[in-house]
């Protein structure tokens, strides 16, 4: 089933997550848009899920960076995972992401629930490995740190 151009627009929004096999990826993964503003933003800012947690140990910032999620938490996922954002996020052109979701090769998700979103955000805003730059696009004013 094609969509409209526009519809498109829906993935554009903080919070909104689906299922997709990105390039430089192993399998498809969950992601989830980070962007304040990804309706006019051309970059996408995107955070993943991991259930390596064992590669997240030494990350800096710790407890402080990484977000225990449950199915509990967010009912898409099929076991127990962490976000990290004590790691760089993953930066597409919203032109190439526009082009792999017209491909239909993705799965939408339901939006992260609020209070998850927030843990994230809270987690971007400790870190010290995600640029100014990012937490400017992500961040409101007054949590950029």
């Amino acid at each position: 089933m094609d969509l409209p151009d526009n519809s498109y627009e829906l993935f554009f929004k903080q919070g909104s997550a689906f299922k997709l096999l990105q390039e430089g990826d192993e399998y498809p993964r969950y992601y989830f848009v980070l962007n304040l503003n990804a309706k006019f933003d051309s970059v996408i800012l995107l955070s993943t899920s991991t259930t390596r947690f064992n590669s997240h140990r030494n990350c800096q910032g710790g407890d402080e960076v990484h977000i225990p999620v449950s199915k509990k938490d967010y009912t898409p996922f099929t076991e127990a995972c962490l976000i990290c954002c004590g790691r760089p996020l993953k930066e597409v052109s919203k032109k190439n992401l526009t082009e792999q979701l017209k491909s239909q090769k993705y799965k939408r998700l339901e939006p992260l629930p609020k209070d998850l979103l927030q843990k994230i955000l809270t987690g971007i805003a400790k870190s010290k490995v995600i640029p100014p730059i990012h937490k400017k696009m992500i961040l409101p004013e007054e949590n950029n740190i």
